[in-house]
């Protein structure tokens, strides 16, 4: 009886390990659209992922907003594309293949938005001469300290990404560099490390004058002012 009652419990701690694991699983997948549905972005270079559909050979990205619509192809469940306008709202949905093209199931329709350029952000920003062959893939970080934010160029100067100075103590916050991890670090008042929403990370308990930076070991030095 005591060897039975044993083997029950040992049954016991496995299944509820197991259910443990399956909710872990569920929980992490269940997150798997990005952009999050009614987001509302500040770059025009966006990633996509969207949960796997059973038996897909491939996927169909449809894009709408008011004035076009677009579909895209990708071998896998995400893909970066970069065909978006400021000041738009985007509807979008994610479509499975088989192997003939056929349409299998959809995925849910989501939506986001892209802020407009900020009002004072300058309209005459112009690549006037630059040598493809001195070009290095990525992007090119531009401060506009005097107007109290930071943006991201591509290679014919267009912007792609800008900061959010609204959600920043003063209104104010200029980059210094990007961290390792795809976050940037930055001063307004204060060092900041964000992430491309503008959603502060860490920030320090003084203030920050001209420059900070943070080391490999996850240590940050600055200036205070």
């Amino acid at each position: 009886y005591s060897r039975w009652n044993a083997f029950l419990e040992f049954i016991k701690i496995i299944f509820h390990k197991l259910i443990f694991k399956v909710l872990l699983f569920s929980f992490i997948f269940c997150q798997d659209f990005i952009p999050n549905n009614n987001s509302t972005l500040n770059y025009t270079q966006i990633f996509f992922r969207w949960p796997q559909i059973v038996g897909s050979n491939s996927y169909e990205i449809t894009l709408d907003n008011d004035m076009e619509s677009h579909s895209y192809i990708s071998l896998d469940n995400s893909i970066i594309l970069d065909d978006f306008s400021w000041g738009e709202e985007y509807f979008w949905e994610a479509c499975g293949r088989d192997e003939f093209n056929n349409i299998i199931d959809c995925n849910t329709e989501h939506s986001f938005t892209i802020n407009p350029l900020p009002l004072n952000y300058p309209g005459d920003v112009n690549v006037i001469t630059y040598n493809d062959a001195l070009y290095n893939t990525g992007i090119t970080i531009l401060d506009y300290e005097s107007l109290n934010f930071s943006l991201a160029l591509d290679v014919q100067g267009e912007p792609i990404w800008f900061t959010d100075r609204t959600n920043f103590p003063g209104n104010r916050i200029t980059v210094t560099e990007i961290s390792s991890n795809g976050n940037f670090i930055g001063y307004g008042n204060l060092g900041y490390e964000f992430n491309l929403d503008s959603e502060i990370i860490f920030q320090t308990n003084h203030s920050v004058h001209h420059s900070i930076i943070k080391s490999a070991s996850n240590t940050y030095f600055s200036i205070s002012g």
